[in-house]
C-alpha cells in the first residue's frame, strides 16, 4: 500500500466517522508525515498501520481527540421511514378531505374528475409532501437529542425531493413495463424501490451535515 493510498482510505474511513473537514486535513497532514518518514527509514506503510487502515484510522481519532459524531445511519433512516409512514397515511386523509371540501365549496358533481395528469400530480404530490414533513417531525423529535440532527432534517428535506426526481421516473417505467399491473410481487417492488430511493437520500443527507457541519 502507497502513502496516497493509506492516507484515501484513513480520510473515507474519518468521513464515515463524521470528523470535521479540517480535523480530517489536520490528521491527514500528520498522517502523511509520520508514514513518509516511516518510509525514509525503511518501514513500509502497510506495517506502519499494522494491515487494517480502518482501525488505524480510528485509533488515531481516538488518540488525537479529536470530537466526532457518530454516524446512526441506521437509527436515523429507520426514525425517518417511520415518520413518512406515518405521514403518508395521514396526506391519504387530508388529501381526501380537501377533495371533499372543495367539491361543496365549489359545488361540484361528486363525480367530477379532473385530467389524470393533474389529479395523480396532486394526490400523489400531495401524499409525498404530507409523507416527507412525517419524517422530518419524526426525525427532530424522536432524535432531537442526536448531534446535528436538525441540519440532517433539513438535508432530508432538500435530498428527498431531488432523489425523488430519479426515482419515481423509475418507479413509472417499471410499471409502464409491467403494463401498471397490480400484481402483489409488482406492487412489492415499486414500493421497495420507493424505500431504497427515500433510505438513500436520508443516509445522504445525514452524511452531508456531517462532513460539511459548521468547524467548532
Amino acid at each position: 500500500m502507497t502513502v496516497d493510498q493509506a492516507i484515501t482510505a484513513a480520510a473515507r474511513e474519518w468521513r464515515r466517522l463524521g470528523v470535521p473537514t479540517r480535523d480530517r486535513q489536520t490528521l491527514a497532514a500528520d498522517l502523511r508525515l509520520d508514514l513518509e518518514a516511516a518510509l525514509a527509514d525503511g518501514v513500509p506503510a502497510d506495517q506502519l498501520i499494522d494491515g487494517d487502515v480502518t482501525v488505524f484510522a480510528r485509533r488515531l481519532v481516538e488518540e488525537s481527540g479529536v470530537r466526532h459524531i457518530p454516524p446512526r445511519y441506521g437509527q436515523i433512516v429507520a426514525t425517518a421511514l417511520a415518520g413518512a409512514v406515518v405521514g403518508a397515511l395521514a396526506g391519504v386523509l387530508v388529501v381526501a378531505g380537501v377533495y371533499m371540501i372543495l367539491v361543496r365549496l365549489f359545488n361540484l358533481p361528486g363525480d367530477f374528475n379532473a385530467p389524470a395528469p393533474l389529479a395523480a400530480g396532486i394526490y400523489y404530490g400531495g401524499i409525498g409532501l404530507i409523507a416527507l414533513a412525517g419524517a422530518v417531525i419524526g426525525v427532530l423529535l424522536l432524535l432531537r437529542h442526536v448531534p446535528a440532527i436538525g441540519r440532517t432534517a433539513a438535508a432530508i428535506a432538500v435530498l428527498t425531493p431531488l432523489c425523488a426526481l430519479v426515482v419515481v421516473p423509475l418507479i413509472m417505467l417499471f410499471a409502464r413495463a409491467t403494463d401498471y399491473s397490480t400484481e402483489i410481487a409488482i406492487v412489492l417492488t415499486e414500493v421497495a424501490l420507493s424505500i431504497i430511493g427515500f433510505a438513500a437520500a436520508t443516509t445522504m443527507a445525514r452524511r452531508w451535515s456531517l462532513t460539511h457541519r459548521p468547524e467548532s
